[in-house]
């Protein structure tokens, strides 16, 4: 099989989590083509898939941290990623061997005035 078409069947299904209108997430399994065909034919502020998964593809660790700053007053949010990242990179080295440093870690920033959010992943 040609490494192309081994590709295509590795991508050939994508599950999606939809955030539609009314606060619900959908899953929904397709192929790339018939979500672009969906997703170009609804208005610009209904275009609100946030997360392609292909299917049966290894993934990366990921941390998705949020939490709404007025609940939590007192919280630190920079503080806590930091230990939970030290966390991590402890349990690697301890239980898998496998040692990393900071700058394997990926952080994405997404916060805002009323929520505190950073995606985590792994880097390479």
């Amino acid at each position: 099989m040609k490494a192309g078409m081994l590709c295509f069947k590795v991508y050939y299904y994508l599950k999606l989590i939809v955030q539609s209108s009314i606060s619900r997430r959908k899953f929904l399994v397709t192929h790339p083509d018939n979500l672009w065909r969906r997703h170009i034919c609804r208005p610009a502020t209904e275009r609100c898939t946030y997360e392609v998964i292909p299917n049966g593809c290894p993934s990366k660790l990921y941390f998705d941290l949020e939490y709404n700053k007025s609940v939590n007053s007192n919280s630190n949010g920079e503080t806590m990623v930091q230990t939970l990242i030290c966390a991590i990179l402890w349990a690697f080295q301890e239980i898998y061997k496998i040692k990393l440093t900071i700058k394997d870690v990926l952080i994405l920033e997404a916060s805002t005035d009323t929520k505190f959010s950073q995606h985590l992943s792994k880097c390479h």
